[in-house]
């Protein structure tokens, strides 16, 4: 889970504009928690969403931004692993939010 987190907030940071604005929500119903990381920066352009999981792929909008392209992969990588669903939204120039809804089993009292 950390490392899920990092990446999401390291990228919300990084490409979140001058001045950063993040929005972190957390919702548990339904079996699952989920996660919301959104910021309000560069935003993702089309033609790079199909392949943003992918390893060592950076958006063509991020050349100005130190990365390796590694965050989201590992992102998605640990996310199959923890048997959670990815998801994102983002418009170039307006912002994006990611979303890992995770199951969780509820402690029975002893």
């Amino acid at each position: 889970m950390r490392a899920i987190l990092q990446n999401l907030l390291s990228n919300a940071v990084k490409y979140g504009g001058a001045v950063p604005s993040i929005e972190v929500h957390v919702v548990f119903e339904a079996g699952q928690v989920a996660i919301t990381v959104a910021d309000k920066g560069i935003g993702i352009p089309e033609k790079d969403q199909k392949q943003l999981f992918k390893l060592f792929h950076r958006g063509s909008n991020t050349k100005h931004v130190p990365g390796t392209g590694l965050g989201l992969a590992i992102v998605q990588r640990f996310s199959d692993v923890l048997n959670g669903k990815l998801t994102f939204y983002s418009r170039e120039g307006e912002g994006t939010r990611f979303t890992l809804a995770l199951p969780y089993e509820l402690l029975k009292a002893a």
